[in-house]
């Protein structure tokens, strides 16, 4: 188990940031196009628990690689403008058969998204581009709070553009109106 630090920024232009990372010495890790698909309860019990189960099928948009990841994510802390959570993840060979497998234990598929995402590494922290298409642009920074409090500065990030809701609450609002 690994606890997750993180700040999300909603930005207008995610080139400013990419050419601000570049100017920082920041190097590009790698680009991906995810497939994220949440599961839970019929009752919606990990939900209720602010918690949720993640199968995230990633393309490595250079290399054409497809890798395939479970996550368990438990509920959130929040100090202030950062999000704490407990994060189990594990690396599966085939995705579909995980899937099947989630389904057979009577696990159902709440919803699935996709996005694109740069991975970024600056010092000691990782920062993610995002971009989710009409559902916007943004940024995660990961690593301990001072780290990202640094970053957040060094990139020009204000805290006024932190979004502290989650991927599937920002879709699911998106899609509201």
């Amino acid at each position: 188990m690994a606890t997750e630090t993180e700040r999300k920024y909603r930005v207008d232009d995610l080139d400013a940031i990419r050419a601000r990372l570049c100017a920082l010495g920041a190097k590009r890790l790698r680009r991906v196009e995810e497939q994220n698909t949440l599961f839970d309860t019929p009752d919606r019990a990990l939900l209720a628990r602010d918690s949720g189960l993640r199968l995230r099928a990633e393309r490595d948009l250079d290399t054409g690689k497809v890798t395939a990841t479970l996550t368990f994510k438990g509920p959130r802390e929040l100090a202030g403008a950062f999000k704490t959570r407990d994060e189990w993840e594990i690396t599966v060979s085939d995705g579909a058969t995980a899937s099947a497998i989630l389904e057979q234990l009577a696990l159902t598929q709440l919803m699935s998204y996709k996005k694109r995402r740069e991975y970024w590494g600056l010092g000691r922290v990782a920062i993610g581009l995002d971009d989710l298409g009409r559902v916007g642009k943004f940024v995660e920074i990961e690593g301990a709070a001072a780290e990202i409090e640094t970053a957040e500065r060094q990139v020009g990030l204000v805290v006024a553009q932190v979004e502290p809701r989650t991927y599937p609450e920002i879709i699911t609002d998106h899609e509201r109106t």
